[in-house]
């Protein structure tokens, strides 16, 4: 993971006005060590959670209606045997 606190906020307030610079390089330090805290937790398996949650997040979203914006990517194959990875799948 690659934290960008400048960009973060909450309800639209940048975290720098609700959190000290310590807590921040705190949650800086826990986002960038996610993964490895999240393999040392589950030991095996540990790199189907994400996408797994994903998957599921999106598919909660479609079969309630939520109205959500997630971001996402796709593999993209023409019939022209092109490949392209798009940013957004709308």
């Amino acid at each position: 993971m690659v934290p960008l606190p400048r960009y973060s906020s909450v309800a639209g307030i940048p975290i720098t006005e609700l959190l000290s610079a310590e807590q921040i390089n705190r949650l800086v330090d826990r986002t960038r060590n996610g993964g490895a805290e999240i393999v040392a937790l589950l030991k095996t398996g540990s790199a189907y959670y994400a996408p797994s949650a994903a998957a599921a997040e999106m598919v909660e979203a479609i079969l309630l209606d939520k109205k959500k914006i997630l971001p996402c990517s796709v593999l993209l194959e023409a019939s022209t045997g092109s490949r392209a990875c798009s940013p957004e799948f709308r």
